[in-house]
């Protein structure tokens, strides 16, 4: 048996029973958007976009890929059975996830900004901790910096933060 694959080299779905074009090894089965393409060697599963149909909420047009790796970002979603899956994100700092079709937070960027968020509450409040502040004052905003420096520890974190208010 010979598997062939096409000029992107996903598996063409043709099998030859004695040919030289194509592969003896067997492709996996495909898992929705992900598909066997033949590196040279094997056969991988890899994203297959082409055939697509991508919206723009930008600009409010419809297009449809003719490439293999073609997975686009914002503005760019994907139409999924016709349904536009969410013309925009739920909220800044959100990424499609192509697998469960959903928007989901992008962790790394909001661990950035809440560390950044943290950090500009820390340098604001860095002189209360001098010599000359006195000790009712800084024990107080010692207690404010260190729970600024326990928000990673927080159970929603960093998707839901509660953040500590200064002293007053």
């Amino acid at each position: 048996m010979k598997y062939t694959y096409d000029n992107d080299n996903f598996y063409s779905g043709t099998v030859y029973a004695d040919s030289p074009a194509g592969v003896s090894e067997a492709p996996p089965e495909a898992q929705g958007k992900l598909r066997p393409k033949w590196n040279g060697t094997t056969w991988v599963l890899t994203a297959d976009y082409r055939g697509t149909t991508w919206f723009n909420s930008d600009t409010k047009k419809y297009e449809i890929s003719d490439q293999p790796d073609d997975a686009r970002t914002s503005p760019w979603v994907e139409v999924v059975g016709g349904t536009i899956t969410s013309s925009f994100p739920p909220a800044a700092d959100y990424i499609f996830d192509y697998v469960t079709k959903e928007w989901i937070p992008d962790i790394p960027v909001l661990e950035t900004k809440a560390r950044e968020r943290r950090n500009r509450f820390l340098a604001a409040s860095d002189w209360t901790q001098l010599p000359d502040v006195p000790i009712s004052t800084k024990t107080a905003w010692a207690t404010y910096r260190q729970a600024l420096r326990d928000i990673t520890a927080q159970a929603g974190y960093p998707t839901e933060i509660t953040w500590p208010t200064p002293p007053q």
